[in-house]
């Protein structure tokens, strides 16, 4: 029951003006929140502000405590996987008269290969005296190339497939960690 400000009567709680003066009772509730200068209202913004705030630190906190536990920096698989799609947007690409790298792999376990063509026949040259030389050129690229720096810090293993013109198998190059270290 509502009770009128104006007259003392009472009325059902749903109703607008009082059954024995007519007085508007919405009116009469409004104006006595004005009287108590709206503390509702205050304690109310006041809530709704410390909540926000609280609710904005947790949001930090835990978005923090995710970055550290679940969002772990990508494996080296996948930043392989990113070089070799970055590779592959300028293959196939001289490197130089005779040879031509076709394309990148990244094979698992920390394993990039390159896969080239050379511009002679398997019977035009002597592949074992091609190979060692070949060996020696690579290993020590990948010693002292800068570009090689990072494959270097992250052991990575460093695949070279050869093919000739035809595209038969020639022969692979592997340097592992233990060589160019």
């Amino acid at each position: 029951m509502k009770t009128c400000n104006k007259c003392g009567e009472e009325s059902a709680n749903n109703a607008r003006y009082c059954s024995g003066c007519g007085y508007e009772l919405s009116k009469s509730i409004a104006s006595e929140m004005r009287h108590r200068g709206a503390e509702p209202e205050k304690k109310s913004l006041k809530k709704q502000v410390t909540g926000t705030i609280v609710g904005t630190v947790s949001f930090v906190v835990v978005y923090l405590i995710m970055q550290q536990f679940v969002f772990k920096a990508p494996s080296i698989d996948k930043v392989l996987m990113e070089a070799v799609n970055e590779m592959n947007k300028v293959c196939p690409m001289m490197v130089d008269s005779l040879t031509r790298l076709d394309n990148t792999i990244a094979l698992p376990s920390k394993t990039f290969q390159n896969n080239y063509t050379l511009g002679f026949a398997k019977e035009d040259v002597d592949l074992s005296i091609f190979q060692s030389n070949m060996e020696l050129v690579i290993l020590n690229n990948s010693r002292t190339n800068p570009d090689l720096q990072f494959f270097r810090d992250r052991d990575v293993t460093i695949k070279h497939f050869y093919k000739d013109f035809e595209g038969n198998h020639l022969f692979t190059i592997t340097v592992t960690p233990s060589q160019y270290k």
